[in-house]
């Protein structure tokens, strides 16, 4: 995945155009590689390159910061996906268990029915008049 970004704050005299590219990592499946590249260009104000500079430094500290925000926010996404696949399976877990209790009720309701048809009647004969 690349990003693209321009800063459009200052843009007739400061562009900041930022490329963000994620591949996957070449030998290990679970990591993604990051590159990284900033392009800055100051026109028309004065000391230009230390103006250049002193952005290339903010830049460099705040994609730090970036990644570390971004690193905290897929390790929540993880622990979200893990909580959720544990309830998933309590859940599933539990309709097994409830749906198979369901059906020996069922059964038990069954065999006492067809025992109760199949069983002698204790009815006392009729009078004779």
């Amino acid at each position: 995945m690349t990003l693209k970004t321009r800063n459009i704050t200052f843009c007739k005299y400061i562009a900041v155009d930022e490329t963000l590219k994620y591949e996957p990592h070449p030998t290990d499946p679970e990591k993604t590689l990051l590159k990284q590249e900033a392009v800055i260009t100051v026109e028309g104000v004065p000391l230009c390159s230390y103006v250049e500079g002193l952005l290339a430094s903010t830049i460099n500290v705040n994609a730090n910061k970036g990644r570390q925000a971004m690193e905290w926010v897929l390790r929540k996404i993880n622990d979200e996906i893990k909580d959720l696949t544990q309830s998933v399976e309590k859940s599933k877990e539990e309709f097994i268990s409830q749906t198979i209790k369901s059906i020996d009720d069922v059964v038990n309701a069954k065999n006492s029915l067809t025992a109760l048809v199949n069983e002698p009647a204790n009815v006392p004969p009729m009078p004779q008049l």
